[in-house]
């Protein structure tokens, strides 16, 4: 059985967000402007962007970010209505007929990666194109399959071992994203090159753990 996952290598992306945006095409999100807030924006992926450092030695860092598809997903087990669920291969996905957008937006809470957002009354997130169709159309994803880097964004079976992204996991240049939440996420990253030696402590960074609760503040739009 497939177990399907992602690679993003960050030395090689250029942070052009064709990613996101294309993300939000394929699968029709949409935008929702509010003036007094000044702005929701609802997007499956995006980028927690982030400065360390103090000039002339900066490093100037960002990470796309969208659901995991955890091994442990504690959306799920935090949804009372059995709405999110695990597939055999992996991928976690929101039933939208028994999603009823609870009151308390308990798998937004339980996600750490801020993954899950809430629109029109249901959660939403991504799904490896499950949803759009592109996956069993295509075996592929659209942000990989958009990517204008090479090899920047991977997608495949991390049961097999010849597969692009097992290699990349299994020789341990592809890393996960604050393993340490528990959750054992499929989504992996290469570091970027000045960045190595830093990343497996990124639980622990306030600038990283800063940036990423600003997406806070687009999860809910009733």
């Amino acid at each position: 059985m497939a177990k399907y996952g992602m690679v993003i290598d960050l030395s090689t992306c250029i942070r052009d967000r064709a990613c996101m945006i294309g993300c939000k095409f394929i699968n029709r999100i949409p935008s929702k402007y509010e003036a007094v807030s000044g702005g929701v924006e609802l997007y499956r992926l995006r980028p927690v962007d982030w400065e360390e450092g103090k000039y002339p030695d900066v490093k100037w860092l960002s990470i796309p970010v969208s659901c995991q598809h955890c091994d442990t997903p504690t959306c799920m087990a935090a949804c009372a209505e059995g709405a999110i669920t695990k597939r055999d291969d992996g991928i976690v996905v929101i039933d939208k007929e028994k999603c009823i957008g609870c009151s308390s937006y308990s798998c937004v809470s339980a996600c750490p990666y801020l993954a899950i957002y809430i629109w029109d009354g249901k959660a939403d997130m991504c799904d490896f194109c499950l949803g759009n169709g592109k996956l069993e159309r295509d075996g592929i994803t659209y942000c990989a399959e958009i990517c204008p880097c090479y090899k920047t964004k991977l997608f495949g079976d991390l049961n097999d071992p010849t597969s692009e992204v097992a290699k990349l996991v299994a020789s341990g240049a592809a890393r996960q994203l604050c393993p340490q939440f528990g959750t054992g996420p499929n989504v992996y990253y290469v570091p970027p090159f000045n960045y190595k030696a830093e990343w497996d402590q990124l639980s622990q960074n306030q600038l990283f753990l800063k940036a990423l609760e600003l997406r806070k503040k687009d999860l809910v739009v009733a």
